[in-house]
């Protein structure tokens, strides 16, 4: 039996990410799409065949669905899984999940309450490169982690959302969960912030330095969002060896320990950190030509299912309460950058 989905909101992210991960489900039967903007609306479900469209979640035809999927501005996202747990539905919003955090929290309880599935579309983990990285780490083939370094450049020219900037931060608020939850992954949980450097453009934040609290790990974050080229780069630092996530191009290179750093072992490092990222260009870039580069949505979207269907293991590191973990991080750096959520 197929999981009745309605989407909400047909930007971009509905469009590219969650429509064609949850097309591809066979548990999944999408039955249309809702977006305050009609013709949008009108436009995603004939572009990808959906049988329904609207302009709210107050459609007649809604009332056949199991969940929603929320790919609304951010700040919309807790009214919409509001609606959807009012309906008795499961839902899977995209990041960051609800604020304020304690919306966010209060939302957590009302799915726990419901016994109705809550997740959180924290999806590079789940990339092919996210995916070794994380096994990777989590079976000790690094030895032990030292430090893990998250930083991204942002290019303003890019294709970016017409409504960042009326959000708290900026792009900060949108962009920064995914550097987060891989984060949080890495220090076990944890996101308890040592401090923070920012700099600021009116309410927008323009650069940023944190770091995290951790015992034996030395954990940092930097993100600039006026820079002239864009690259998301997660580094986690081993004993045994370094791997290096190129997010944007979902390439992993993984180096090993150079000892002596003698000219042999340069030249080995250098051949297999030039290699490795041809080799991953090669790889990303006929499945990015085809269309086949889902970025681990598609494998959030089964993770979602799964745990619907009552293995809720499958949606750990993208639960409601992981959700809840990160925006409350994210309140924290805010406040810290004096910028109110």
């Amino acid at each position: 039996m197929s999981l009745k989905v309605v989407c909400a909101g047909a930007g971009w992210v509905t469009r590219e990410r969650h429509l064609p991960a949850l097309q591809a489900e066979p548990r999944v039967e999408v039955i249309g799409i809702v977006d305050p903007n009609a013709e949008r609306a009108e436009r995603v479900a004939k572009d990808l065949n959906l049988p329904h469209f609207g302009t709210s979640l107050d459609e007649p035809w809604t009332e056949a669905a199991d969940c929603l999927t929320v790919g609304t501005p951010p700040l919309t996202h807790a009214a919409q899984i509001s609606i959807a747990l009012d309906r008795g539905w499961h839902c899977l919003s995209e990041k960051p999940f609800a604020l304020p955090p304690a919306e966010a929290a209060a939302l957590v309880e009302r799915a726990r309450e419901t016994e109705r599935t809550l997740c959180v579309v924290h999806n590079f983990q789940f990339s092919r490169s996210g995916a070794r990285l994380f096994e990777i780490v989590e079976s000790g083939k690094l030895g032990a982690i030292e430090a893990v370094y998250a930083f991204q450049l942002s290019n303003p020219k890019r294709r970016l959302p017409t409504w960042y900037q009326s959000l708290p931060g900026g792009l900060f608020l949108d962009e920064s969960p995914h550097l987060l939850y891989l984060l949080r992954r890495v220090l076990g949980g944890r996101l308890d912030v040592r401090a923070l450097d920012a700099r600021l453009d009116g309410t927008e934040i323009r650069d940023l330095v944190a770091t995290f609290e951790h015992e034996t790990i030395w954990a940092s974050l930097s993100m600039s969002f006026g820079a002239s080229v864009s690259e998301w780069q997660f580094v986690v630092v081993g004993t045994e060896s370094v791997a290096a996530l190129d997010i944007f191009r979902d390439i992993l290179l993984v180096l090993p320990n150079d000892g002596g750093h003698r000219a042999r072992e340069i030249l080995r490092t250098s051949g297999r950190a030039v290699g490795g990222h041809l080799a991953g260009v090669l790889s990303s870039g006929v499945r990015m030509t085809g269309k086949r580069l889902s970025y681990g949505n598609n494998e959030v979207v089964g993770r979602f299912v799964d745990a619907v269907e009552g293995r809720t293991e499958r949606a750990r590191w993208m639960t409601g309460e992981d959700g809840y973990e990160v925006v409350a991080c994210i309140a924290d750096l805010l406040g810290r950058a004096g910028i109110e959520v």
